[in-house]
């Protein structure tokens, strides 16, 4: 074919039809990454360009090097009509043929395949084109191909695949080398001709050949060589090829669409009445699946969950809850030679049951040689049961008459109750006819009841005989407890989705839809009435509150249509204001925690008490609590925080074992225990408390606690000697039967002081029970009573009736102690001046004037002593008026006279004088002054004598007595030639005049040292003079240098002792 014929003809064609993948979308396998991608990309075979053939042009395709496949296709968007396709091929603008071969493009385009299809598969399509004739002669470059079919995708394909033979002139690889690929056709379905004009002739064709106009496609819903049939019943849709829907009636469908003209069945919704979606099920697909194991759907007709339930869930739809999975629980006597995890009492509402042994930790374990056996699940709020399933501990053997627990499970109970108290509800099941053959080990009663706590409950009671199958003791063994019934109120049914049909019906009978109880606000048999005037709530049970308007209130909720009367709040008028509580709000709540609200009618603390209180009201004051504290004998084996007596003041008792850090542990093989508390002042005691270790077991005879509790002592005292005080309370009738592990007595007195004491003498006979040796051991001690003095009744409130009373009764008021200064049945008289204080028992002391109440000194005290009652002595070297004056220089530093301030025994050296405060006169020194400085001193020390002010003119030496020896040669030539009669004349006038005046000195010394001796013996203070051997050896030593030095000094001096010469 010529060029120009080529050329004609392709005119011809896009004359006629439309380029309908003009700038659609459109796809490529393995792009080439060598090169940016709008030069390689898949679209640029459909951007209407093919002008530059070559790589560089961004008008090609081109594909990755070394591929086995090549796919390329366009996506028309719509199914339409098409009549031809027109390929431009890579040239790499060089003469196509031959001549092209060393490029290879032409041995690239070889051997391609077209394809129309509805999808992107081509297999799914129709071939248009397959290469099997061509060569590098032959193929053109620009390649059109007539093809009169109807699709959306438009696919080119190339395959060099490994293992298969291509001819020589191939390309080894594939490649989607395509500069442009026009698709011509008609743009819309229902035409054909030149210019898609005209419609098909079929009425219900949809695409007709684009030049003849035989149907080649029916419209959806028809079908036949003129289309002009519809589908068939049953059928539907394109080709007549879809089923008709779960439609109610099978064969009516609408032939077009589907749609069921009657409904859908079971299961099935939608027009076409598809499939159940979205965990869906029933007619209309309105009811939601139940809890099917893992979110997984159900059947969409039934509901049944195929793959099972969740945990906490079952029968066929898996609604039916089991309201007891994960809930609170609780087991009387857990076995505690496991940990928790292994022998707890959720372990029965875990929802595992896989492992029925002591360690799989999925069983409740309780306690050996147990006499009662309680377990109770809490479902936190009321539920309507429908049954209960039991999986009893097998120890993953064979159960029977061989299995040993079997015999444990016999004779149980099962209660329904709104409290733990099994006695409040309703019981389901006792067993009395189970053997160890029968007895099942999954057991399952129906209980329909309404309830909050399911209780199982086992006994095994001394002194009643029991089958003897029966196990000797009680036990929980519960491996699964399973309670099945409504999550919601208003409901029954297997499913819990049918409302109960009396519209204001709370809770109904889960099989029948019985009412069994009204919602809040009605009553009657059918919850059909309103609550009665003045009443409202659940059961019309409770009274308005003190609303205006005469009481009325809504019949639900209680509200006060009118407001509240004076002292009332809230919507109910039921609360009081400002913490008050009772029927005319006149009382004020105890000490509730954090200052919060009590109840309005009782007073109790809603939300508990403030450390320290206790009682409903919490207006029981603890005194003892957090107090200071003793033990005799702490156990040393453990951390004082573990052991220490502080424990048993700290206000915790629920761990009441050694390692729960709330009991006092004193050491062992003690003969003595002592424990006490003290209130830091003398306080009214009401009554005491104390909580006994009990290691967390079941306490009686076999806990062995309870014999170092017994035999023991209280005391209240004022002191720490309980001698001093009051016996509250001593043991001596108790058992270990008999004694309770919380003790509680009676004891109206004072004290400050409350002592826990026990004893086990080794030299005593104690009854057999008790234990060897002593103990405290004690977790709590709570002692209640009043905090200040001066107050009785339950919350202390109440001034003692007696105006000077200072303790009463706690519950009488009678005066059981006066205030400091008063006397008297009831506190009304005063004391006399003496004695005073309290009860008069007391003497003021050293006091000018003595006040009878506060035994306080009004004007200050007597010289001598200090204080408010004048009875402390002055001290510290004080004496005198309020001890403010210093005594003098005594003696030894001995102190003097608390009252006049005399030395005993005189002065130190250098003072005399009765205080001992004046310093020696001037020429005088030591003991008494009774020395005279050597004459050669121009002054000397008052203490020791030594001249430390310098010695005369001719003296040297510390006491001066020394002469000076240098002379000079005057005085020697002088004293050689002194022998004249004036020389010998003038020495005994200075002899005379010089023994006259030591005479006169001396004298004046015995007078003075007379009058101080007579006064020491009037004081007589010779009884009070210290050790005879310390003092004088220090008294001799001083005068024995001080003599030795003064006699050297005369002697050397005059050659005579002038002493000596005094008669």
């Amino acid at each position: 074919m010529t060029f120009w014929g080529i050329f004609l003809g392709l005119l011809n064609f896009s004359n006629a039809y439309h380029n309908l993948d003009l700038k659609k979308p459109s796809y490529q396998l393995s792009r080439f990454q060598g090169l940016s991608e709008d030069l390689t990309e898949a679209g640029n075979a459909v951007d209407g360009l093919k002008s530059n053939l070559s790589v560089w042009g961004g008008q090609c395709v081109i594909s990755g090097n070394e591929m086995k496949t090549a796919v390329w296709y366009v996506d028309l968007q719509n199914i339409l009509s098409i009549h031809h396709i027109t390929i431009y091929y890579r040239t790499g603008n060089e003469p196509w043929g031959q001549s092209n071969q060393n490029e290879s493009f032409a041995s690239r385009f070889l051997g391609f395949s077209l394809y129309i299809s509805n999808t992107t598969d081509k297999s799914r399509g129709k071939l248009c084109f397959k290469d099997t004739t061509y060569t590098l002669h032959t193929i053109p470059a620009v390649f059109n191909t007539t093809c009169k079919e109807y699709g959306r995708f438009v696919i080119f394909y190339n395959e060099r695949l490994s293992g298969v033979k291509y001819p020589n002139e191939y390309s080894t690889y594939a490649f989607n080398e395509l500069c442009e690929v026009e698709v011509y056709g008609c743009p819309e379905y229902g035409y054909y001709g030149e210019d898609c004009s005209i419609p098909c002739r079929d009425p219900h064709c949809r695409y007709c050949h684009s030049e003849s106009g035989t149907c080649q496609r029916c419209q959806p819903g028809y079908y036949g060589s003129h289309c002009e049939l519809e589908c068939p019943d049953g059928k539907h849709g394109d080709g007549c090829l879809m089923d008709c829907g779960y439609c109610t009636d099978l064969k009516q469908c609408h032939h077009v669409n589907g749609t069921c003209l009657r409904g859908c069945t079971i299961g099935y919704i939608g027009d076409e009445c598809k499939s159940c979606e979205n965990r869906k099920f029933g007619h209309g697909c309105n009811i939601t699946c139940g809890h099917c194991l893992n979110q997984d759907y159900c059947l969409q007709d039934s509901g049944a969950c195929p793959s099972g339930c969740e945990p906490g869930y079952g029968g066929d739809l898996c609604k039916t809850q089991n309201v007891a999975v994960n809930k609170e629980a609780f087991q009387e006597n857990r076995y505690t030679g496991l940990s928790k995890d292994l022998t707890g009492a959720r372990n029965a509402v875990d929802g595992l049951k896989t492992d029925l042994s002591v360690r799989g930790g999925q069983c409740v374990i309780s306690q050996n040689g147990m006499h009662t056996a309680t377990w109770w699940v809490n479902l936190a709020k009321i539920h309507s049961i429908h049954h209960i399933t039991i999986y009893y501990r097998t120890g993953n053997v064979e159960w029977g008459t061989i299995n040993g627990f079997t015999q444990r499970f016999l004779g149980f109970s099962l209660y329904i109750s709104n409290t733990t108290d099994k006695s409040d509800g309703v019981m389901c099941f006792k067993d009395t006819n189970f053997t160890l053959e029968t007895i099942p080990a999954v057991f399952n009663l129906t209980c329909p009841a309404l309830g909050q706590y399911v209780i199982y409950y086992n006994e095994r009671l001394e002194g009643v005989t029991y089958p003897d199958e029966y196990s000797t003791h009680a036990f929980n063994e519960l491996c699964e407890v399973e309670v099945y019934g409504c999550h919601e109120e208003g409901y029954y049914g297997e499913d819990c989705s049918i409302p109960c049909p009396d519209p204001h019906c709370r809770y109904c009978h889960l099989e029948t839809g019985t009412c069994q109880g009204c919602q809040p606000g009605y009553k009657g048999h059918r919850c059909e009435l309103k609550c009665s005037y003045g009443k409202y709530g659940v059961g019309c049970e409770v009274s308005c509150g003190q609303c205006t308007n005469k009481g009325l209130c809504h019949h639900v909720n209680g509200t006060c249509f009118g407001g509240c009367e004076q002292g009332y709040t809230g919507e109910t008028c039921i609360f009081c204001d400002n913490r008050k509580y009772g029927q005319r709000c006149n009382q004020t709540c105890g000490h509730c925690l954090n200052q919060g609200f009590c109840h309005h009618e009782n007073g109790a603390c809603l939300s508990g008490c403030d450390p320290g209180f206790h009682g409903d009201l919490c207006t029981s004051h603890n005194i003892a609590f957090k107090k200071p504290t003793y033990q005799q004998y702490p156990y040393t084996g453990l951390p004082e925080n573990v052991v220490g007596a502080d424990n048993a003041v700290d206000g915790l008792k629920s761990n009441l074992s050694v390692f729960g850090e709330q009991c006092v542990i004193s050491e062992d093989e003690a003969y003595n225990a002592t424990f006490w508390v003290n209130l830091t002042s003398i306080l009214s005691i009401h009554h005491i408390t104390i909580y006994y270790r009990t290691d967390n077991k079941h306490w009686g005879k076999t806990n062995h606690y309870a014999s170092r509790f017994l035999g023991f002592s209280l005391y209240v005292s004022n002191t720490t000697n309980k001698s001093d005080g009051i016996l509250c309370f001593q043991d001596n009738i108790f058992t270990l039967s008999t004694i309770p592990a919380v003790f509680n007595t009676t004891c109206p007195v004072q004290g400050q002081y409350v002592i826990y004491y026990n004893e086990r003498s080794p030299n005593k006979t104690y009854p057999d029970e008790y234990s060897t040796y002593a103990y405290n051991e004690i977790c709590e001690v709570e002692v209640f009573g009043c905090p200040e003095p001066g107050f009785y009744g339950s919350d202390c409130s109440m001034p003692c009736p007696d105006l000077h009373c200072r303790y009463c009764h706690l519950e009488t008021g009678a005066c059981q102690g006066c205030e400091s200064g008063y006397h008297g049945h009831h506190c009304e008289l005063k004391c006399y001046e003496e004695p005073l204080g309290v009860e008069c028992r007391h003497i003021c002391g050293h006091c000018k004037i003595c006040n009878h109440t506060t035994e306080t000194c009004l004007n200050g005290c007597e010289p001598g002593f200090k204080g408010d009652n004048c009875l402390l002595q002055c001290e510290n070297g004080t004496y005198g008026s309020m001890c403010h004056e210093a005594c003098g220089e005594c003696s030894f530093n001995q102190t003097c006279n608390f009252v006049t301030g005399i030395c005993p025994n005189g002065c130190n050296p250098g003072f005399y004088g009765d205080l001992c405060n004046e310093p020696c006169a001037v020429g005088f020194f030591g003991q008494n002054c009774s020395r005279l400085c050597n004459n050669t001193c121009t002054g000397c020390n008052k203490l020791n004598g030594i001249c430390d002010t310098g010695c005369r003119p001719g003296w040297k030496g510390e006491y001066c007595e020394e002469p000076e020896t240098t002379i000079s040669n005057e005085s020697q030539h002088l004293n050689k030639c002194g022998t004249d009669v004036g020389a010998y004349a003038a020495i005994p006038i200075l002899s005379i005049l010089l023994t006259i005046a030591i005479g006169v000195i001396v004298l004046q010394r015995r007078q003075f040292h007379s009058t101080l001796i007579k006064r020491q013996n009037k004081e007589d203070i010779q009884k009070q003079i210290p050790d005879e051997s310390r003092n004088d050896t220090q008294y001799y030593d001083n005068v024995t240098a001080l003599d030795e030095h003064q006699y050297i000094s005369i002697d050397s001096k005059h050659q005579v002792s002038h002493y000596q010469n005094i008669p």
